[in-house]
């Protein structure tokens, strides 16, 4: 019994229409492949791989097809020739993208970091860009603020497990990246590494968080913060915020004076103290002020409950726009002050805490709020300790020496004296956050 003979066709408009735009998507997939692998090699490789029962791409059908659809008007269709057509159209713009994807030529990622410049500064989020330029040459594209340089140079991408870059800034070359990336799975959306260059006289490093970027021509760098972009830190996921806070996990900085061993044992001695202040972590939300006080100020006897009281929704009707008000074991609402949280919410609380603020009566009794002040000396950016004259041991005014500002108040500690001092403390603050 012989083979069918196939029957030329006629295409209907509606035909004709839907194959041309089919034509016209899946050209432009198969020239941005031609264009960046030179080639349909590596295509038919990865098509074969990926889908081992489908024959119409395999050998030169990549390359025919391309020839076919730039003459698509020109092609005379049988009952055979046009469904396999269609079915190989198909398949190319519903996999060729997931091929442009997962291939690595020519990658793009957005690479977040701690950005700290200058002692005292409040650091940011930055976003830097990452493109691989070729099957060896790469570049970083650095944020603009007037002193980060651009890199380019090589990469080498080890065991197909992890990214090895070396880069130099294009006006120095004496300047050098390097960047270590682990990424196993082209199919992974972020990845995780490190950085380590030379800046202004210090040998940095810090960790690093990747984040695939498929629309590579409209990826640019910026710096992410608070207050001067605050959309752009607002659409970045939570996780990476959190992971890039702390500078103490994120970035470090070596200092190069350390030449003896007791210039060492100092180093580490003074290390503690400046893990606090403007350093030390990244403001990712509204900046929290936890208020403190002994329970022993807020007995049902006591006068200075409702005068507390009044001092907690004074500062959230001033500040709530540009402050989280948290108050010793409540979290303040406009109108209210919760319900009490447990003593292990309260320190999560004091550890993201930008201003800690200790309202001290004298009292005989021990409280949470000393361990809540202990807390508040290793976490929180600014303390501060209101006291009743004569009320805290020459120990406790020590602390002083780690940069916790003491504040006597009179022995009738009156709360709107309290409360004017906190309005200057807060309004001189909120001009510091970025």
């Amino acid at each position: 019994m012989g083979t069918r003979k196939a029957v030329k066709i006629q295409l209907t408009d509606s035909q004709n229409e839907e194959l041309r735009q089919k034509a016209e998507r899946g050209l432009a997939l198969l020239l941005q492949i031609n264009q960046r692998d030179k080639s349909f090699k590596l295509f038919e490789s990865w098509f074969k791989a990926q889908y081992p029962d489908f024959e119409g791409l395999k050998g030169p059908g990549t390359n025919n097809l391309k020839n076919d659809l730039y003459r698509i008007d020109d092609l005379v269709f049988t009952d055979k020739s046009y469904p396999i057509l269609v079915g190989k159209l198909d398949w190319v713009i519903d996999k060729a993208p997931q091929y442009l994807a997962e291939s690595l030529l020519e990658a793009c990622w957005y690479v977040y970091f701690h950005y700290s410049k200058r002692i005292g500064q409040e650091p940011q989020i930055g976003r830097g860009v990452l493109r691989l330029l070729s099957k060896a040459r790469a570049e970083f594209i650095n944020v603009e603020d007037g002193s980060s340089k651009d890199f380019s140079g090589t990469y080498v991408y080890h065991h197909k497990e992890a990214f090895f870059f070396d880069l130099e800034a294009a006006s120095q070359s004496n300047t050098k990246l390097h960047i270590k990336m682990y990424w196993s799975d082209a199919k992974q959306e972020l990845a995780l590494g490190s950085y380590n260059t030379y800046e202004n006289n210090h040998i940095v490093s810090g960790s690093l968080v990747f984040q695939r970027v498929y629309a590579a021509d409209n990826a640019e760098p910026l710096l992410l913060s608070l207050r001067k972009n605050s959309k752009g830190l607002d659409d970045l996921p939570g996780a990476i915020k959190d992971f890039l806070s702390l500078r103490s996990t994120s970035y470090l900085k070596i200092p190069q004076e350390i030449n003896s061993i007791e210039l060492l044992a100092e180093e580490v001695r003074e290390s503690h103290a400046r893990a606090r202040g403007a350093e030390a972590f990244i403001e990712t939300k509204k900046p929290t002020v936890f208020i403190a006080t002994p329970d022993s100020g807020y007995g049902k006897v006591n006068p200075r409950v409702g005068r507390m009281a009044k001092l907690i929704i004074a500062l959230q009707k001033e500040f709530g726009e540009l402050y989280q008000i948290s108050h010793r074991n409540t979290v303040v609402s406009p109108e209210i002050l919760k319900e009490r949280l447990m003593p292990s919410e309260t320190l999560k609380i004091i550890k993201q805490t930008r201003v800690f603020i200790l309202v001290l009566p004298r009292t005989e009794k021990i409280s949470f709020s000393s361990v809540q002040l202990g807390w508040a000396v290793v976490y929180c950016k600014y303390v501060y300790v209101f006291y009743e004259k004569g009320s805290l041991s020459e120990r406790l005014m020590h602390l002083q020496q780690l940069d916790v500002t003491m504040i006597e108040m009179d022995t009738d500690f009156d709360e709107r004296a309290i409360l004017d001092k906190i309005t200057d403390i807060l309004t001189i603050d909120s001009n510091k956050i970025y």
